[in-house]
């Protein structure tokens, strides 16, 4: 027969056993909505990164300068102190070449413009492969550029050319992305 502490003792451990596994419970569920929460952080952060870097490249005359030259042909930028000038889809054209490196200084001034433009583009792709912000945060706000970026021989020539391998990733993604 079994004595009556024999049957406290299996009771009480069923009971411990089953508060350790609802205590084990709690804790997983805790863990994983933990988890979430960061994973929501994180997400939120990458945005905001994101977010950050368009603001720098629009408050970058020289880079914003670029992005307008893109789209809007004819428009003026000011080349130096207090001295502005149209410039055209063909001067953008012949203001990127790669040889005959005799520029003038409407030609200097865009090459400086595209050039900041690219290093920020080299920024946001080596954000986007290291993960700290995602493509579809900035893919929007870009799209029109990039596919200005990937019309123009020019454009590829001039990146290849000065080494903005990081840029070209990034204005190629364009290519493939459904959206």
């Amino acid at each position: 027969m079994i004595e009556a502490t024999e049957i406290i003792g299996i009771a009480l451990f069923i009971v411990c056993t089953l508060v350790a596994i609802l205590v084990a419970f709690k804790i997983l569920m805790e863990m994983k909505k933990g988890l979430q929460q960061r994973k929501i952080e994180h997400r939120w952060k990458q945005s905001r990164h994101a977010l950050e870097l368009l603001q720098t490249i629009k408050s970058d005359y020289k880079s914003n300068s670029a992005l307008e030259m893109l789209v809007s042909s004819g428009k003026s930028f000011e080349i130096k102190k207090d001295t502005f000038q149209p410039v055209s889809i063909a001067e953008v054209e012949k203001a990127l070449r790669i040889e005959d490196a005799k520029f003038n200084k409407k030609e200097v001034f865009i090459r400086e413009c595209f050039n900041s433009l690219y290093d920020n583009l080299e920024t946001v792709e080596h954000c986007i492969s290291m993960e700290i912000i995602q493509f579809e945060d900035i893919r929007s706000p870009f799209e029109m550029y990039a596919e200005e970026l990937n019309s123009e021989q020019y454009h590829y020539s001039f990146r290849e050319a000065y080494g903005y391998d990081l840029a070209d990733s990034f204005i190629c993604r364009f290519d493939s992305d459904p959206g």
